[in-house]
């Protein structure tokens, strides 16, 4: 697999994710605090949005990686 395949598994991800947390954008700070698995949902999803990114720019310069 290439650089430009990974980044682009990378992209489709991190697209999935912003979808997923599209649907949930009308969630309120109430139900947000309130509902345990609607907010395990979303924070699920932002943490793997963050990892794609991540993982996009440890792709294009693999030097930074720790």
């Amino acid at each position: 697999m290439t650089s430009a395949d990974r980044i682009r598994e990378h992209v489709k991800h991190l697209r999935q994710r912003i979808e997923r947390l599209r649907a949930l954008r009308n969630t309120t700070l109430t139900e947000y605090a309130a509902e345990a698995n609607t907010r395990d949902l979303i924070e699920h999803n932002f943490r793997v949005a963050v990892e794609s990114c991540s993982d996009i720019y440890l792709t294009v310069d693999p030097a930074l990686m720790l």
